[in-house]
């Protein structure tokens, strides 16, 4: 069955003129802008004003790192400080950030209306169009893959409109924008900065060609398991009739696994951008329980991560778990248990473990240096490779003290306290 694009798509009258897409290989970021484009009229309307305000943000994003420059620079002279050059830098940032929250909010307001109106086109196109079709091309194609075009696809080109495009002209304003300040400032250091990336383009053209394979073929799976699923719906009195349960059961596994593996494989050239990720400190236990409340199956991540940081803090544990009624008490013994299970699976796939500790006062009866030393050593001794402090509102005094004791072996007696056996 040829599949559904814009060209199709925007002929109203007459026969449409399917186009496959068998060149997803060798297209690139460009030429599936144009295909949205032409798939969704109604991403024009107002196209134009909404570039313009996108512009907008991303040129106030970056001229807020140059007032604090000039401030920096100008404002702080000799050991004196210009307070009228401060105070209106600081003003004219305030206004900029200001301005670019509002356009922010008013832009994804406006995107989130095209969306609606783009999901609502495509859908009333896309059934015109299957609608058109011989029925020769109904009784050969996949239930499934009629499916997917109404759902799967008009979904993507959906949340493309919605917030795809924003964040490629934010992004694209941002990098150029980087470029020519830099150049500014200093030519020299842009030239060595661009000559450093360049290499990074070929790789990541061709990261971004396989990714678009991988996902095609996703795209084809999700269409398999959409028909097989239909055909189950509306043959279930067949199947039951002839006792063929067990094998449209298996069928049906068969194309679930099949989707779930391509899915995985898709995810991959994510997890080359994004080689390391946080998790909750219970899903080093790995209990049934604390999988199903958080998603987070240790087995079917790990294998994507370079580096994995379970967010190990004593607070955050419930009163009875592993039979303490309170964890806070014992923060060398939780960090280092949660290191020490968390490594024997990571090890395996070779994944550094480098926990987050707490290093702030919620829910800690008493708080101190000892308290983030002892979770340091845990840390240590539990295998990590390494450790990151976190307090939500950026205070580390007591933790920068714990550190440098920690570091120069004066942290104290006493910082492995262990619950009694149970």
């Amino acid at each position: 069955m040829t599949s559904l694009d814009g060209h199709d798509a925007l002929l109203p009258g007459g026969e449409p003129e399917p186009r496959a897409l068998d060149d997803i290989a060798g297209a690139g970021a460009l030429a599936v802008l144009r295909r949205g484009l032409a798939a969704s009229p109604e991403l024009r309307a107002g196209l134009s004003l909404s570039v313009l305000m996108t512009l907008t943000v991303a040129g106030g994003k970056l001229v807020v790192p140059l007032v604090i420059q000039v401030v920096l620079d100008r404002g702080l002279v000799g050991g004196t400080v210009r307070l009228g050059l401060v105070v209106g830098a600081a003003g004219g940032a305030l206004g900029l950030v200001v301005a670019t929250i509002l356009f922010s909010q008013i832009v994804y307001l406006r995107l989130v209306a095209v969306a609606e109106s783009v999901l609502m086109g495509l859908r009333l196109r896309t059934f015109a169009h299957l609608h058109r079709l011989s029925l020769a091309e109904h009784t050969a194609a996949k239930t499934g893959v009629l499916t997917a075009r109404v759902t799967s696809d008009v979904e993507a080109l959906a949340k493309f409109a919605q917030w795809g495009a924003i964040s490629w002209i934010v992004n694209s304003v941002q990098i150029v924008g980087v470029i020519v300040v830099m150049a500014v400032y200093s030519w020299q250091l842009t030239v060595v900065t661009v000559l450093v990336h360049l290499p990074l383009l070929p790789l990541l053209r061709d990261m971004q060609r396989r990714q678009l394979r991988a996902y095609d073929l996703l795209r084809t799976r999700v269409s398999d398991t959409l028909g097989v699923l239909a055909e189950m719906v509306h043959g279930i009195e067949v199947v039951r009739a002839y006792g063929q349960r067990e094998a449209a059961r298996r069928r049906l596994h068969g194309v679930i696994d099949d989707q779930y593996r391509q899915q995985m494989r898709a995810a991959r050239y994510f997890s080359l951008v994004l080689p390391s990720t946080d998790i909750f400190g219970v899903a080093a236990w790995g209990r049934e329980a604390d999988v199903l409340s958080t998603g987070q199956l240790l087995e079917d991540l790990l294998p994507h991560l370079d580096v994995v940081s379970p967010m190990l803090y004593p607070s955050h544990f419930s009163s009875g778990f592993h039979r303490i009624d309170d964890p806070t008490a014992y923060p060398y013994f939780f960090v280092y248990q949660g290191c020490r299970r968390l490594k024997l699976m990571a090890e395996e796939n070779g994944v550094a473990v480098r926990p987050w500790i707490q290093a702030f006062p919620h829910g800690v009866t008493q708080f101190s240096r000892l308290f983030v030393t002892e979770q340091m050593l845990g840390a240590q001794e539990g295998g990590a490779a390494g450790w990151m402090l976190w307090n939500p509102t950026n205070r580390y005094d007591v933790g920068l003290d714990a550190m440098e004791r920690f570091a120069n072996g004066t942290a104290g007696s006493g910082v492995r306290r262990m619950p009694p056996a149970p």
